[in-house]
């Protein structure tokens, strides 16, 4: 059992480390702006829809397919 205030062991894996700001970067406008005002911002979906005027469900798209391009730019990048 830790003590109050112990830290916690830290393991790092230098050949998995990723720059996520360059990642994130390499997404076109379209799908950055909502990633980054939902999911770094904490915005809701529907507080984005409004921010950036586009519908709710045009956002949720814009959401998954950002996801998709940034998990097949971290595939490409383990392989």
């Amino acid at each position: 059992m830790r003590s109050v205030g112990a830290v916690a062991d830290i393991v790092t894996h230098p050949g998995q480390d990723v720059d996520v700001r360059n990642l994130i970067e390499t997404l076109p406008s379209k799908l950055r702006e909502p990633f980054l005002l939902h999911y770094y911002a904490g915005f809701a979906i529907r507080e984005v829809a409004t921010l950036l005027h586009r519908p709710e469900g045009t956002i949720k798209a814009d959401l998954y397919a950002a996801r998709a391009k940034l998990k097949i730019a971290l595939g490409e990048r383990d392989a």
